[in-house]
């Protein structure tokens, strides 16, 4: 029962977790939100005893703190590092537009596309998770759309280029 409270803050990190949409698949937010609500009890039944029996209770305080603080946080600033936000909206497509994200939860990209009906120029922007901490931005018309994963893997060759190394 004394676990319930340290345990209310990885159900917090859990449901920011699973709450942040725009990050990333909810099958990967899913997994994350698992993690963190999985981690601690396994981490104090396996530890917990062994360290109980030799260290006293001091050291069972500090896995207690371990287990139901630090590694749930850990996990959610791994999820926020490894899916980074994709930014705002377009003001320029706000209210007007479609926003498509890919089925492939490999891919880490949103396209927020203009309504044709409403905008003489649709067009389509896109935010594509380059690499690690980058994320490329770019603009397409409408009419593209369907190319969009072969556009987003040359527009990373060329930048590849720019920066004198392989494609990824």
């Amino acid at each position: 029962m004394g676990w319930l409270i340290p345990y209310a803050i990885a159900f917090l990190a859990a449901v920011g977790i699973l709450s942040e949409r725009r990050r990333a698949s909810i099958r990967t937010r899913v997994f994350y939100a698992a993690a963190v609500l999985a981690v601690p009890p396994a981490l104090m039944t396996g530890v917990a005893r062994l360290v109980e029996s030799r260290y006293g209770e001091a050291a069972f305080v500090a896995v207690v703190l371990l287990a139901f603080v630090v590694v749930p946080l850990a996990l959610a600033w791994h999820f926020l590092r490894r899916h980074p936000h994709p930014g705002p909206p377009d003001p320029g497509l706000r209210g007007a537009g479609v926003r498509f994200l890919p089925r492939d939860e490999s891919e880490a990209s949103v396209i927020y596309c203009s309504d044709p009906e409403n905008v003489p120029s649709p067009s389509c922007r896109v935010k594509s998770a380059f690499s690690h901490g980058i994320v490329l931005e770019y603009r397409f018309a409408l009419e593209y759309l369907p190319d969009w994963r072969e556009i987003d893997r040359e527009l990373g060759e060329l930048v590849m280029q720019f920066r004198g190394q392989d494609s990824p």
